[in-house]
């Protein structure tokens, strides 16, 4: 073979590899899309109360919220006064955030968990739901030291009903827990309201629910006539 042949097997590797180092570089890698965290609010879970707070928007309406993430329901409460949301309508831009993550330092989410520990459980109608959601707005918006609904940097108020509110929402935060039992999630959007999912801890060290009376009294029967039945059977036998 001579040298011309060879010259050019060497031209056309060297045209091959800078071919193949050109169609590297117009590579692009593709990375599926997460999936959406769809949102839904559908209503107030237990009713709720038009109140005026100090944000001069006129009466604003104070409730516990009800929706779906992803398709399971929850409960919730806004941590959000200056942005909306519609009932009814389906979002795709919220995010799933730890209370600490969206608090930070402060001390606002585990005083939301306090007053979840002693109060969360008693709402159950429209003037404790928005008792309820006055005192978490007051926990978020409060900057002095102490929480009052009716002085400081979060300021509430309104007709009878809403007074009520106030004033339950008040005897709550002056008699928080020591300590919170609850964990705090938070809804996050950059568009929408902001709101706050609170889940009982079950963690190993959580007390066991006690049975209530009528059941173990019939247990306590049933194992009774187990034994009685068990003892002739356990005689015929021998």
């Amino acid at each position: 073979m001579n040298a011309r042949f060879w010259s050019a097997c060497a031209i056309a590797l060297a045209a091959a590899l800078s071919s193949a180092e050109a169609g590297a570089t117009v590579v692009k890698t593709t990375h599926a899309k997460p999936a959406s965290t769809t949102v839904r609010f559908s209503g107030f879970s237990d009713g709720n109360e038009d109140v005026r707070i100090f944000t001069d928007r006129g009466a604003v309406e104070a409730g516990e919220l009800k929706g779906s993430l992803n398709g399971q329901s929850f409960l919730a409460f806004c941590v959000d006064l200056f942005q909306n949301l519609r009932f009814g309508k389906t979002y795709t831009d919220y995010t799933v955030q730890s209370g600490a993550a969206y608090f930070g330092a402060s001390s606002k989410a585990t005083d939301i968990g306090r007053l979840a520990t002693g109060y969360l459980g008693l709402v159950d109608s429209p003037t404790t739901s928005a008792a309820f959601q006055l005192a978490v707005w007051e926990i978020v918006n409060e900057n002095g030291s102490s929480y009052d609904l009716r002085s400081g940097s979060f300021i509430a108020s309104g007709r009878k009903k809403a007074r009520t509110a106030i004033s339950l929402a008040d005897s709550w935060l002056d008699n928080l827990p020591a300590a919170s039992s609850y964990s705090l999630e938070v809804l996050a959007s950059r568009t929408h309201q902001d709101v706050a999912i609170l889940t009982a801890d079950m963690g190993p060290g959580a007390a066991p629910v006690p049975l209530p009376g009528s059941p173990l009294l019939f247990l306590t029967g049933l194992l009774g006539l187990l034994a009685a039945v068990r003892r002739p059977a356990d005689r015929n036998a021998g």
